[in-house]
Formats: structure tokens, C-alpha cells, sequence
């Protein structure tokens, strides 16, 4: 699980590069904030609602369900799985992501 929150850091590392820390700071939104918090924390349904309340156009719910299909124990279905991966095909952890899509469609 670790791995997965690892890799979330790094790209959103990558994003936090191209603004300066100030701008990040005051345009940090709370909502996606504590979605994030929320899946550390393994709460997934109050990190779904956390990102659902995010005013950052969907990038938290994105973000939320990226973080809860990489981890082991994903509860997604393989429809949803297949959606994400073909909407997001450069997002990381692909192979994990194909993985657990096969994963639920074999379970389904």
C-alpha cells in the first residue's frame, strides 16, 4: 500500500513543481485534501465524499479512485476498473491497474 501512495507523491510532486509553493499553498483545495487523507487512512467511502465536495473540477475523485484501484483489496468492478484506465491511460501503476481489472473481472 505504501508503494501506491509513494507513487501518488511523486506525481504530485511533479505537479506542485510547476507553481510555486505560495500559489500551492493558498490554492490547495480542502476537499481534495481530506480525500486524501481520508484514503491514508484506508476510509474510503469518507474520501469518495470528500472528493465529491472538491471544487478542482473532478481531479480529487480522480485521484481517489486511482488510489483505491492500485491497492490490493479494490472493490472496483471491471467496468469501472476499464473506464479509468482507458480515461487516464498515462496515469501510473498501469500494469497494476490492467492487473486488478482482470482481478475483478475473473472475480465477477
Amino acid at each position: 500500500m505504501s508503494r501506491v501512495f509513494r507513487s501518488f507523491f511523486i506525481v504530485l510532486g511533479i505537479f506542485a513543481s510547476l507553481t510555486t509553493i505560495a500559489q500551492a499553498e493558498e490554492t490547495a483545495d480542502p476537499g481534495a485534501l481530506a480525500a486524501i487523507t481520508a484514503a491514508r487512512m484506508g476510509d474510503w467511502p469518507q474520501a469518495y465524499a470528500k472528493a465529491g465536495q472538491a471544487t478542482d473540477g473532478g481531479l480529487a475523485l480522480k485521484i481517489a479512485r486511482w488510489l483505491d484501484y492500485s491497492r490490493p483489496t479494490s472493490g472496483g468492478r471491471f467496468a469501472e476498473l476499464a473506464a479509468f484506465i482507458d480515461q487516464n491511460p498515462d496515469w501510473p501503476l498501469h500494469k497494476k491497474l490492467l492487473r486488478r481489472a482482470e482481478e475483478a473481472l475473473t472475480g465477477e
